[in-house]
């Protein structure tokens, strides 16, 4: 009886461990890589400024996955560029960010050469 119960909370504790180890690679590969569920739209054909809409309000860590992603097929000639984040049911601005890909880009921006700077609004979806 003994080695049968120890061979349940052995069991226990392994099917425990499973799931925290799937547990974390879900929130591992979320951190890294982001969501991807969102749209990028020029406003009025002006290539500097964009809207990126989300079905709902994210972190800001949140925010940063999904200007990287957006950015590698879109702001990569030198200028300054302004994006808002905003909600998809409703249009609230969930944040705002500005990059920059040049020295005089940097200049105009504030922001460093390749770097981004995001403001959350802390608004919700």
């Amino acid at each position: 009886m003994k080695h049968a119960r120890g061979l349940r909370i052995t069991a226990a504790i392994i099917g425990a461990f499973a799931v925290l180890v799937v547990v974390l690679i879900v929130v591992v590969t979320m951190a890294e890589f982001g969501p991807k569920d969102y749209k990028v739209a020029q406003d009025g054909g002006n290539s500097d400024w964009s809207t990126i809409t989300v079905p709902s309000a994210y972190s800001a860590d949140e925010y940063q996955s999904i200007i990287d992603d957006a950015q590698k097929d879109r702001w990569d000639a030198d200028g300054g560029y302004y994006v808002r984040i905003t909600c998809e049911a409703d249009g609230t601005v969930l944040a705002k960010a500005r990059g920059a890909v040049g020295a005089e880009a940097s200049a105009q921006t504030g922001v460093d050469d390749g770097e981004w700077k995001i403001e959350d609004t802390d608004a919700t979806c």
